[in-house]
């Protein structure tokens, strides 16, 4: 099958969604591309970490403030 589909220049069926019969892949280099100034300029993520670390509390236990009298 894939030799008929290559001899008239069709897309492969592993191109096509199963369901719906629709092309879900573009031949070739994809027009949409991120280019940046400089070659090896990177983007810059900031990440916080919400979720204090469970682990070292039930270790050590709770911390001194409930030491702390009113």
């Amino acid at each position: 099958m894939t030799r008929i589909l290559g001899r008239h220049e069709e897309p492969l069926l592993a191109w096509f969604d199963p369901v719906t019969g629709e092309l879900i892949r573009a031949q070739g280099a994809s027009g949409r591309r991120y280019e940046r100034d400089r070659a090896g300029e990177l983007i810059h993520i900031d990440v916080k970490k919400v979720r204090p670390d469970s682990r070292r509390r039930r270790v050590e236990g709770p911390g001194p403030e409930s030491d702390r009298g009113p």
